[in-house]
Formats: structure tokens, C-alpha cells, sequence
């Protein structure tokens, strides 16, 4: 992440948003953690978490909802709530402070040139979300896209949804169950799901440089860092939106890990191995995308 200013900073900086603390939108796609980081983010203080994926295309359009998605930005940062709608159950419940940071993920893909002005307007920061490991990635899309859909008491949902549902004994033996499935793996459903993995990945980095150049503050993060050290994680996406370095960061998600071991261990039989010879070529053109961004933003 970029270098951590404090509230001292950005009172020394220029603009009309100096001395205040950034908003911020987390660009997602499916399978990279992007729930357990808006969870714990929602527990922060000084952070303040209105929605979940209400203002993703699907729900809008089952909503009916056809207010213009930068107006709907707009309401939502300046007020800080988004409607009459109740949170997400996901979400630490919290009353919103003005100055608090404003936030949620979203699967952004209005026009650049449309949403860029209102992000700025509301001094809202960009963190694009991906992972690193693209054979993790395809397997785990893989691993929720074919499992038994009867492996836990909330049929159909997420494995990750259906953990929040239960608790003791039978959160454990929900994840023992979800955990001793093993799948024989289709080649054809794999390459399928990683030529969408890539072609998601080049839009998103392209997205992103879009919204650089116009000038929203761009950044990226990594789905293993909040894995490896989720505190350490959120202390310096904090640190992103203007609060100290010694901030108190709250250890909390609603979200528990549904799998002990690696997705990759879930997969069997030949469509598996040849997938694994045929991923990386795949992993490549990921991997340039995100770089793409990376290199993109350095030489702003």
C-alpha cells in the first residue's frame, strides 16, 4: 500500500479535503475475500460501513432500483446511509458520525467519465481487490461453483454465508462436512472459469487506470495479505483513508475460513491435472493485468 499519512498530513496538504478522512470503494469479483474485508472494516472505528452488494448491478436490477448509480454514490457519501434499507446482517451494526469514513465494495463498471467526478467530489479512494494465486482462485471458483449444494442447512448460498447461520457444534460439523468434499473436476469447466478469471482482471486493471487518470486515488490490495495478517491488513488500509498508524484496529469478521486446506487439495482426476499444466498460461495474463495497474500508478 501507498505510504500511511496521519490526520497531520493531510491538514498540511492541499484542497478542500485536507485534514479529513478518505471514503472508500473496494472493486471486487467473486472468490477473493472481499466480504471478510468489508466485515472487519465495518467493525472499525471511525469507519462507517452503510451497505453490502445492494448497489451491485444484480441487486439493482431486482430491486428495480434505476436511480443513476452516481447519484446513488453520491447520497450514500454524503449522508452516509443508503436509504431507509437496514445493514447487511454481514456488517458490525454502527451508527454513522459525520467525518467518519464512508465505505463499501461494489462491482464497479459505470463509465469512468461518468462515476470519476462524484468519487472525487467525495474524496473517495479506489482499492482494486484481487489474488495472487490464480490456481487457488480457479479452484475455489470451481470448488463453490460444483459442490454438493446440500452440504449445509442454508441450501444453494455460499459456503461462507451459510458459517454465518450457525454457530458451535454445528458450525463445526458444517465445516467438517464442507471440508471433506472432493470433486472430480471438469478440464472444460476450469478453462471456462479461468479465461472469466483473466477477462474479469484486464477489465478491472483497465478500469482502474481509467479512474487514475482521471484522478481518483487508485490502490491496490491483495486478497493473501489480509489472509496472512488480517490486523496488519486493515491497519494500513486505515492508514489509506487518513487515520494514525497507531490506530486500534478491532479483530473481528463475521466470516470464519470454510476451508482448512487449499481449494487446489479439493480438485481430483485427469480434468484437474491437466488443468494444472494449463493454468499457468492462464496465471500469466492475470498476472500482467494486475502489473498493468501496478506499473500504472507508479508512474503517476
Amino acid at each position: 500500500m501507498h505510504k500511511i499519512e496521519t490526520p497531520a498530513d493531510l491538514t498540511a496538504s492541499s484542497g478542500r479535503h485536507a485534514g479529513k478522512l478518505a471514503n472508500f470503494i473496494i472493486i471486487y469479483s467473486g472468490r477473493e475475500g472481499s466480504s471478510a474485508i468489508v466485515s472487519m472494516l465495518s467493525a472499525q472505528k471511525s469507519v462507517h460501513v452503510p451497505l453490502f452488494e445492494e448497489l451491485d448491478a444484480y441487486n439493482r436490477r431486482r430491486s428495480a432500483n434505476d436511480v443513476p448509480l452516481p447519484q446513488l454514490f453520491d447520497s450514500v457519501f454524503k449522508s452516509g446511509a443508503f436509504g431507509t434499507a437496514p445493514p447487511s446482517s454481514v456488517l458490525f451494526p454502527a451508527v454513522y458520525t459525520p467525518g467518519d469514513s464512508i465505505g463499501f465494495k461494489n462491482r464497479l463498471r459505470h463509465p469512468p467519465d461518468e462515476i470519476a467526478p462524484v468519487l472525487i467530489e467525495n474524496n473517495v479512494k479506489v482499492f482494486v481487490l484481487s489474488r495472487r494465486d490464480f490456481a487457488e482462485l480457479v479452484a475455489s471458483s470451481y470448488f463453490n461453483a460444483f459442490r454438493p449444494k446440500n452440504a449445509g442447512n442454508v441450501e444453494g448460498s455460499h459456503p461462507q454465508f451459510q458459517l454465518i447461520e450457525v454457530s458451535g457444534e454445528e458450525r463445526d460439523a458444517l465445516r467438517s462436512r464442507i471440508g471433506s468434499i472432493r470433486l472430480l473436476a471438469n478440464f472444460r469447466e476450469l478453462v471456462k472459469i479461468a479465461v472469466k478469471k483473466v477477462e474479469t482482471r484486464e477489465r478491472f486493471s483497465a478500469y482502474a487506470r481509467k479512474l487514475a487518470d482521471s484522478g481518483v486515488d487508485v490502490v491496490p490490495i491483495y486478497y493473501e495479505d489480509f489472509v496472512t495478517a488480517r490486523v496488519k491488513f486493515i491497519r494500513a488500509f486505515l492508514g489509506e483513508l487518513g487515520l494514525p498508524a497507531d490506530w486500534p484496529v478491532s479483530d473481528q469478521t463475521k466470516f470464519a475460513k470454510v476451508l482448512d486446506e487449499p481449494a487446489t487439495r479439493k480438485l481430483t482426476g485427469p480434468g484437474w491435472y491437466f488443468a494444472r499444466m494449463a493454468l499457468p498460461f492462464f496465471a500469466i495474463r492475470y498476472r500482467q493485468a494486475q502489473r498493468r495497474l501496478e506499473r500504472h500508478l507508479q508512474r503517476r
